[in-house]
């Protein structure tokens, strides 16, 4: 579950999401990836705050998770290990 912070004063809401990959090989981790990443959308004062929190929760993880997916591809080209690409997020 990402955390979600708004900031009334700046208008913006904040989210935190934090991505795990694992591929095991003979019963033992091959490699690990564990990374956070930030998403910041700005909205003013006059929107739902829990729609927006909502949203973030949402959308944010679909504007992540690429970039997630490609650390996850260097490292396994870096190692030239024979794991396949992480899928495509969906619903």
């Amino acid at each position: 579950m990402p955390e979600v912070d708004y900031d009334p004063d700046e208008g913006r809401f904040t989210g935190r999401f934090d991505w795990f990959a694992r591929a095991e090989h003979d019963e033992r981790t091959a490699i690990g990836i564990r990374s956070s990443y930030a998403v910041v959308y700005g909205c003013g004062t006059t929107l739902d705050q829990e729609a927006m929190r909502l949203f973030v929760m949402r959308v944010g993880r679909f504007a992540m998770f690429p970039y997630f997916r490609q650390l996850v591809s260097f490292y396994r080209d870096a190692g030239s290990l024979e794991l396949p690409i992480l899928p495509v997020l969906t619903e």
